[in-house]
C-alpha cells in the first residue's frame, strides 16, 4: 500500500548577506544552478533500513525569483548614479515567501515519517546547490507549514566563498549541478541521522554551521569539518590540514605561505575558543557601544571566511573528481639533502 503526504514548503523572500558584489557573474551562476535544480532535482529517491521513499519539488518558483533579482539589477546598474533613487522606487524586487509543494511516498508497511523523508531531502538540496553555487540558495527561516517545523538554514557562510577579499584566494568557484548531484548520492544515499563515513560527517557540520548564528561555534564546526574531511589524527592537525589542503587544491608556492597563515590564525581561535583565553563577544555585538568589537568580530570572520572558502574548495574537488571520501599515503624518500638545494 502506498503511503503519501504533501507539505508545504514555505520560504521567505530575503536577499544575499553580504550585498551584492560582484552580482553579474555570481546571479547569472546562481539562475544556471536553480535551472538544472527544476530539472535534476524535481525528484529524489532515498531510503533507510530497507524502506525506500520518493519526494517530489518543483523549484521554479526559486528559478523565478533569482531571475526577478537578476532583472532588476541589471535595471538599477543603467544610467550610473543619474536618477538612481528614483529607480530604486520602481524596481519589485521579490518580497513575498515562495510557497512550495513537496510531496512525499513511500510503499511500506506501517506508519511511516515522510515528514521527516521531506525535511531531509530539503536538507540535502540545500548542500547540493550551495555546493554547486555558493550562496544561491537561501532557507533562512523557512517553514514545512503542515508541521510548523522550521528549517532555518542560511547561505550566508557559502556567500563567503565567493566574495572578493584580499585575505584570501578566490578558490571557491562553480561546479555543474550534475556533478555535484552524482557524487552526493555517493556520499549519502540515505536519509540516515548518524553519519556512515568521514565525508558524510563534514556534511552534517556544514548544516550545523549553516543553522548557527554565533561565530565562535563556527570555528569548532569548521575544524570538525575539515579534520573530517582531510582524514587528519589528533595531535598532528595544523600540519596536516596544511599539508594535504596543499596536496588537494594544488596551491602553487606563492600560495601556500597564505595557506599556513590563514590556517594558523584559525587554529589558535580554535584552541583559545575550546581551551579559555578567548574574548567573548557579548550576543549584542554592538561596535557603537564598544568599538573594540570590531576587532575582535572582524578578526573571527576573517579567519572563519578563508576556511570556508577552502572548506568548499576541497569538496568542490571531490565533486569534480567524483570523489566519495578521501585517503592520503605517506611515503618516505630517503637521500642526500643537498640534492635537493
Amino acid at each position: 500500500m502506498k503511503h503519501t503526504a504533501t507539505f508545504s514548503f514555505v520560504v521567505p523572500a530575503s536577499t544575499r548577506s553580504f550585498g551584492d558584489d560582484n552580482w553579474q557573474k555570481t546571479e547569472a551562476a546562481y539562475i544556471d544552478a536553480w535551472k538544472s535544480a527544476v530539472s535534476l532535482l524535481r525528484e529524489r529517491n532515498v531510503s533507510f533500513e530497507g524502506v525506500s521513499y520518493r519526494a517530489r519539488i518543483d523549484w521554479t518558483l526559486l528559478l523565478r525569483r533569482h531571475e526577478r533579482h537578476y532583472l532588476w539589477m541589471t535595471y538599477l546598474s543603467r544610467g550610473g548614479s543619474r536618477d538612481f533613487a528614483c529607480r530604486v522606487m520602481r524596481a519589485r524586487f521579490p518580497r513575498r515567501p515562495s510557497k512550495i509543494l513537496v510531496a512525499a511516498e513511500t510503499n511500506a508497511k506501517g506508519s511511516k515519517n515522510l515528514h521527516g523523508v521531506a525535511e531531509s531531502v530539503i536538507h540535502d538540496l540545500f548542500l547540493i546547490t550551495n555546493i554547486a553555487a555558493p550562496g544561491c540558495c537561501n532557507f533562512y527561516r523557512a517553514k514545512l507549514v503542515s508541521e510548523k517545523t522550521e528549517i532555518s538554514l542560511s547561505s550566508s557562510e557559502f556567500e563567503l566563498c565567493v566574495l572578493p577579499s584580499r585575505e584570501r584566494p578566490q578558490t571557491a568557484q562553480f561546479v555543474p549541478i550534475g556533478k555535484v548531484i552524482t557524487w552526493y548520492e555517493s556520499v549519502r544515499p540515505t536519509v540516515g541521522q548518524l553519519p556512515a563515513s568521514a565525508t558524510e560527517r563534514t556534511m552534517f557540520a556544514l548544516l550545523h554551521l549553516a543553522k548557527l548564528d554565533s561565530e565562535m561555534l563556527s570555528v569548532v564546526w569548521l575544524f570538525y569539518a575539515l579534520e573530517s574531511l582531510l582524514q587528519t589524527k589528533v595531535g598532528e592537525n595544523f600540519g596536516s590540514i596544511v599539508r594535504r589542503l596543499t596536496l588537494l587544491l594544488r596551491l602553487t608556492s606563492n600560495e601556500i605561505p597564505t595557506m599556513k597563515k590563514q590556517m594558523r590564525v584559525l587554529c589558535d581561535l580554535r584552541s583559545a575558543i575550546v581551551h579559555g583565553g578567548f574574548e567573548a563577544i557579548h550576543p549584542m555585538k554592538d561596535e557603537t557601544i564598544d568599538k573594540r568589537v570590531n576587532n575582535v568580530f572582524g578578526r573571527l570572520l576573517t579567519a572563519t571566511g578563508y576556511g570556508l572558502v577552502v572548506l568548499v574548495a576541497a569538496i568542490q574537488k571531490m565533486a569534480e573528481e567524483n570523489w566519495p571520501q578521501l585517503r592520503f599515503d605517506e611515503i618516505i624518500v630517503g637521500g642526500n639533502p643537498t640534492a635537493t638545494r
